[in-house]
Parts: C-alpha cells; structure tokens; sequence
C-alpha cells in the first residue's frame, strides 16, 4: 500500500474467505471525505471478486469500515447473494 493510504480512514473493506482455508482482509482506496460508499464498494468488486481472487474464494464479503455492518455479500461465482443497499449489480 502507499504511504498516504489508511486503513482506518478507508469507507469500507472487504473479508475474502479462501478456497485454502485463508481469510483475507482488504480496505477501499477511498477515504470518508471522498467519493461515496457505492464507488468503494464498486473498486473492492471490480479488483478482488471479479479481479484478483476470482474463482479463489467461498465467499466475499464487503463490510462498512465505521459499522462494520454487512454490506454486500457474494458466492464463489462472484454472484451477489445479500446486499443492504440499492444498487446495480455489476
């Protein structure tokens, strides 16, 4: 990660729970003064569910940072199998 990047500041984060047996956590690259929730939950989407651990986890999970409430929730298949929020489904 860089430098300027907090973990604590970041909206929201994703818990990506292996086909290994391995859970992995991971924050959105964006702060609480920037852009909105949905675009962070739209980045940890597009570069772990459908990017770099596609077809390597049972489940993924995004949470909210601050909450820690359930967010969104996605199958092996990058399929999304809970949400709380209204968006669409990319």
């Amino acid at each position: 990660m860089p430098k300027y990047f907090n973990k604590d500041e970041s909206l929201t984060f994703i818990c990506l729970y292996l086909k290994s047996g391995e859970k992995r956590y991971y924050s959105s690259r964006l702060k609480e003064d920037k852009i909105s929730k949905e675009t962070g939950m739209k980045g940890l989407r597009k570069r772990f569910v459908n990017g770099k651990f596609r077809g390597k986890f049972h489940t993924a999970v995004i949470y909210d940072n601050i909450s820690k409430e359930i967010l969104e929730k996605f199958d092996e298949y990058g399929k999304r199998i809970f949400t709380t929020t209204s968006h669409e489904n990319n």
